[in-house]
């Protein structure tokens, strides 16, 4: 079901979309209320998501953070809006930022979203502005098909990155991958 489709679907509160039960054949998020249901993604995404989440994470154990992968987080209660992000990184452990379902409540301070044949632009412009909304620093978003990944700042810069170049980040210093190595497939 594509994500116009599902917006076309009745409203549902936080609690709700707590009590669902989700299945094997769709990643599910909460927009404003609205259920949005993703197929399960591919292998060039998943290996994208787990080669670099690789790099993030040993980045993020050595400086204290820590990286999630398709973790529940709350980013508004009202009207409810839960997103589970390929990767999130925090430079902190936001364990103190959970509530009672084991979701974080916190924005991650770099979201990372690789895209898959399901994700629409216009769908993928609003989230990008939804995570900065809620005080994320910076998004990535991962192209697997062209190999190349962008960088997104909240002011609006956006660094387009392939081959050989390296992905750095204003948050996390030291931070450099060559975007090939997130294509090693």
């Amino acid at each position: 079901m594509a994500a116009s489709e599902s917006r076309a679907r009745e409203r549902m509160t936080l609690e709700e979309f707590r009590a669902l039960n989700e299945s094997d054949e769709y990643l599910l998020e909460l927009d404003d209320g609205v259920l949005i249901r993703e197929p399960r993604p591919k292998r060039p995404h998943g290996t994208a998501v787990i080669l670099l989440g690789r790099h993030l994470a040993e980045y993020a154990l050595e400086h204290g953070g820590i990286v999630t992968t398709e973790t529940g987080i709350v980013l508004q209660e009202d009207p409810p809006r839960v997103y589970g992000p390929d990767l999130s990184c925090y430079r902190e452990d936001p364990v103190a930022y959970g509530d009672r379902s084991g979701w974080i409540t916190r924005a991650p301070d770099l979201v990372v979203e690789v895209i898959s044949p399901s994700n629409r632009a216009a769908d993928l412009k609003r989230k990008i502005g939804r995570y900065f909304e809620a005080g994320t620093a910076e998004v990535w978003i991962v192209y697997p098909e062209s190999r190349s990944l962008e960088v997104h700042r909240p002011d609006g810069r956006i660094r387009a990155l392939t081959g050989e170049e390296a992905v750095t980040s204003e948050i996390l210093p030291g931070f450099r991958l060559a975007v090939s190595e997130i294509f090693r497939f």
